[in-house]
């Protein structure tokens, strides 16, 4: 019999502004294990040095919700691949735009996707969504509008492919949502699963959580939650 899984999704954010000061930088640094210090050295960028470091800090936490430490956990990092903790019975999935980042944690399947919102070239549309889906955004009114709901799709999309496994390596206009209803579901015919997507549009952010229904009869609950990084 298969043991039924908490359907309970938490998503933390956190604003990585104090992190460009490098004395706070450098104190927060050390608060991570030495070998996940590493991997935020490795960006060129400050702004990505601290946008990792604030992934790193809110996965510290939350592993630590779970009664876990971080530096005791095997992070699998396989590129093409979503990383996963091997020792562990729950699933992540990490973004970051502008100065935020987001962590969505569960133990069903998830992926989440965070975008600043800022002016897109239209082509981009054409390119990776379905023509109707190009034209919703097309059409739409405004500069503002236009932008929206170019990232209204694109996070949702991204959260999707996430949250299946796949990344880009999946094109994003090989499927489509309708945001008709919520939240928006999607039956994916790659592995028979059921998903729902979460939009959360605070300007100037647009959010989408994705979560894999393993067991459909499950009623989904979703905790937000932002935290400080000290």
């Amino acid at each position: 019999m298969r043991k039924k899984k908490n359907s309970v999704v938490s998503v933390l954010t956190a604003d990585v502004s104090p992190l460009y000061d490098d004395a706070r930088f450098d104190l927060l640094l050390e608060k991570i294990p030495e070998d996940h210090r590493g991997y935020v050295l490795r960006h060129a960028s400050r702004q990505a040095r601290c946008l990792s470091l604030g992934a790193e800090l809110i996965l510290s936490r939350i592993c630590a919700g779970y009664g876990r430490d971080l530096s005791e956990m095997t992070l699998l990092r396989e590129p093409g691949k979503k990383p996963v903790f091997a020792d562990s019975p729950f699933r992540f999935s990490l973004s970051h735009s502008g100065t935020l980042v987001a962590c969505a944690v569960s133990e069903l399947e998830v992926g989440c996707d965070l975008e600043i919102l800022r002016p897109i070239r239209l082509e981009l549309a054409k390119r990776f969504f379905q023509p109707d889906e190009a034209q919703i955004i097309l059409s739409a009114p405004t500069e503002e509008d236009r932008n929206r709901l170019f990232f209204r799709y694109w996070t949702c999309k991204e959260s999707f492919l996430k949250c299946i496994g796949t990344g880009l390596a999946y094109p994003m206009n090989a499927f489509t949502f309708s945001f008709s209803t919520v939240p928006i579901r999607v039956i994916h015919s790659i592995d028979s699963f059921s998903y729902s997507v979460f939009i959360r549009e605070e300007k100037p952010y647009a959010f989408a959580l994705c979560v894999q229904d393993a067991l459909p009869e499950q009623l989904l609950s979703v905790s937000w939650k932002t935290v400080k990084l000290v």
